[in-house]
């Protein structure tokens, strides 16, 4: 298991395992309609494929391979925010959660961050509390018409 930086040939399997993590995993803490508000169908559409490979062309996410496996990826923004942040389903527990975010504090250190910034979902809240964020406040994120809790959660850069 290796973290690289995006490639082309990834979309597909970025965007089944954001899909699929979210139906999959994210169901425990989420409603059905929350669940397709967030990640619709249409998010495995050939159309969407080329409109996200446009969009982690721009971002550059780290991504976590075995082989030609994609098993999660990360989204570091300017200014050290964590966008997206998904493990595949089949592949929780593994460490790979921790590889990607581990990539990401080396890589805002780089860039000389004080801190690095994410919105979490309550299912994701726990993983990123044993990293050593701190919960920020709760909050409620419209997404497609849907209240959602989140939290705003923070790790220092020390």
């Amino acid at each position: 298991m290796q973290v690289k930086r995006f490639e082309e040939q990834y979309t597909p399997q970025m965007n089944a395992i954001y899909y699929h993590t979210i139906h999959s995993v994210n169901c425990r803490d989420y409603t059905p309609e929350e669940l397709e508000a967030w990640a619709p169908k249409e998010v495995l559409s050939e159309e969407s494929y080329q409109k996200d490979t446009e969009r982690f062309k721009e971002i550059n996410p780290f991504v976590a391979v075995e082989g030609d496996i994609v098993l999660g990826f990360a989204e570091l923004e300017d200014g050290g925010h964590i966008n997206c942040f998904f493990v595949h389903h089949e592949h929780q527990g593994r460490g790979v959660g921790k590889m990607l975010l581990d990539a990401c504090i080396s890589e805002a250190r780089t860039l000389g961050y004080t801190r690095i910034i994410a919105e979490v979902s309550i299912t994701a809240r726990p993983f990123f509390l044993k990293c050593g964020f701190i919960v920020v406040r709760p909050v409620l994120c419209d997404i497609s018409g849907m209240q959602m809790k989140y939290y705003d959660m923070e790790l220092a850069m020390i």
